[in-house]
């Protein structure tokens, strides 16, 4: 796409660019059968008829295939049918070894050939056409997971265990496409990354005749790393003339519909507005209890109102340092000047003047719960590690109904210990935690245990932020405990990075916005940002500078 600007104005519009340039718009993949009122989708009169008549593909799942009846699976397809969206099954690929004690057993990626065998035949049975297959994590399961039930076979041993059950799909619907799974960052984890997905597409086609049309990633987006391996898949995929696609997810610490929906909403945010990496395949799944439902598409907390919310205008902001501050150009994709909207100057990390950014999670305490514990955690169980310069208050726990239980822990402490440097600082004019640890440095905080209510309903609340915007790599929790001492469940909280509100413009009639104090940070730390965030017609959309 080729963009034309006043002379005047192009000296600064075309410094950096924040946001994307690009082709056809992603198919959209929507999974259909994991929800109560999944159904009710498959009425020409269900409340999701903007959402439906963008869906490209259908995504069901082998236990759904083996496990859902005959009028379910036919209701399916023929909704399919008519309405020219194609099907796909997402399936565990690799050969499941029969002795006993062989690698594999109980582990995701793999099934028997029985399993299959019995997939195929309900495919046959009911006339079925598929149009693509999708493999779940092969080269993840079948050759880099070192746990104990993995078999980690060398590539070529890998296509060898996948490709006969290719073969079984594919003498079904012999015009079948071949799909990839893998989850980022992991696989990109490991320093042959790229020979590995390249090798395995190669023996797969020898084998199958089948090449891998695409390659889906399952991104962990609770991990502060995602952005790199997302960007280097992106940039791999292209050199491989494949598609790619990633999984419009909230986070795995979500309580409830709304609060999925959201995360989830900013993921896709971040990943397409700020970093500009845009899928071919925006797929629409949760294997998490939320969000609980489908429809309508103009509730919050519903699945179809994600991909609503994901169908909006894209929109692209161009912009450049003048004197003390920013000035830029805000339009949509294809370069219709958006007017009269709000943009945002940030800088990161935390306003000393101000309280620490506070979030507040709901939850019921387990029915067999006695015991709860408040904690933090840098560089450790969550597979992450960076650079942490992190600020914490006093973390709370307080029971709101059924129960009256609360308690509260602060650890201010002052020193080197673990590798870590422990002090403290005024926030807001209250003493907080100021921890700062390097990536290879592990902090465990954990407070007393303490009394909970079996089934009462509580708030953790964790007041976090950070210096400059180095971390959060870790997560605050609260954990519970029977009358044993057993660890049952937790509920964890990803506190934000913090950023400052330095800066703020509204738009002119042809999109343009200065805003006048946004100072330059320079390099080695976070940098400044300018935010769109978005309304009911065009998408979000940051600038940060070229480095």
């Amino acid at each position: 796409m080729r963009w034309f600007f006043a002379p005047l104005m192009a000296l600064f519009w075309l410094t950096a660019i924040g946001g994307p340039v690009r082709g056809a718009e992603p198919e959209i993949w929507f999974l259909a059968q994991s929800r109560s009122d999944w159904r009710t989708l498959l009425s020409d009169t269900g409340p999701w008829q903007d959402v439906a008549d963008h869906v490209s593909v259908i995504g069901t799942s082998s236990w759904w295939l083996q496990q859902g009846s005959d009028a379910d699976i036919l209701l399916l397809f023929n909704f399919a049918q008519q309405h020219h969206i194609k099907m796909e099954l997402e399936t565990a690929i690799i050969v499941r070894p029969t002795a006993a004690g062989a690698c594999g057993q109980n582990d995701e990626g793999y099934s028997y050939v029985s399993a299959i065998a019995a997939q195929v035949a309900v495919i046959n049975r009911l006339h079925l056409h598929y149009d693509i297959i999708t493999m779940d994590e092969p080269i993840w399961f079948g050759r880099d997971d070192t746990g104990p039930n993995g078999c980690q076979y060398p590539i070529p041993e890998l296509a060898d265990q996948v490709a006969p059950i290719i073969n079984m799909f594919v003498a079904q619907n012999p015009d079948l496409q071949l799909v990839e799974i893998e989850p980022v960052p992991a696989v990109t984890n490991l320093p042959d990354w790229r020979e590995a997905q390249s090798n395995f597409r190669t023996l797969l086609f020898q084998k199958t005749g089948k090449l891998i049309r695409d390659l889906q990633l399952d991104t962990g987006w609770d991990n502060p790393s995602w952005q790199q391996p997302l960007k280097d898949m992106r940039e791999f995929t292209r050199q491989q003339n494949m598609g790619l696609g990633y999984y419009m997810y909230g986070g795995a610490y979500a309580t409830n519909s709304a609060q999925w929906v959201s995360e989830a909403i900013q993921h896709m945010e971040t990943a397409e507005g700020q970093f500009g990496i845009i899928p071919d395949q925006a797929i629409f799944a949760s294997w998490s209890t939320y969000p609980l439902t489908d429809l309508p598409e103009t509730s919050p907390t519903t699945m179809t109102s994600l991909v609503k919310s994901y169908l909006r205008t894209r929109t692209r902001m161009v912009a450049s340092f003048v004197g003390q501050g920013v000035q830029g150009r805000l339009t949509s994709e294809r370069g219709k000047p958006i007017a009269n909207a709000t943009v945002n100057g940030y800088v990161p990390g935390v306003d000393l003047t101000q309280p620490l950014p506070t979030t507040v999670t709901p939850g019921v305490v387990p029915s067999n719960a006695a015991f709860g514990l408040l904690g933090y955690r840098l560089n450790i169980e969550c597979t992450c590690s960076g650079e942490n310069d992190i600020l914490i208050g006093t973390i709370g726990y307080q029971e709101t109904q059924g129960g009256s239980n609360s308690f509260n822990f602060a650890n201010i402490a002052h020193g080197l210990y673990w590798g870590a440097y422990f002090s403290s600082v005024a926030v807001g004019g209250t003493q907080v935690s100021r921890v700062i640890a390097a990536p290879a440095v592990t902090v465990v905080q954990n407070s007393a245990y303490f009394a909970v209510t079996p089934g009462a309903q509580f708030n953790l609340t964790v007041p976090a932020s950070t210096i400059g915007g180095e971390g959060w790599y870790g997560h605050a929790m609260v954990l519970f405990f029977d009358q044993n001492g057993n660890g049952i469940s937790s509920l964890f909280v990803i506190p934000d990075s913090g950023r400052r509100l330095m800066s703020t413009g509204t738009t002119g009639w042809d999109g343009s916005f200065a805003l006048p104090a946004l100072p330059r940070v320079g390099p080695g730390s976070a940098p400044v940002s300018v935010e769109f965030p978005g309304d009911d017609t065009y998408r979000a959309v940051t600038w940060t500078p070229l480095r």
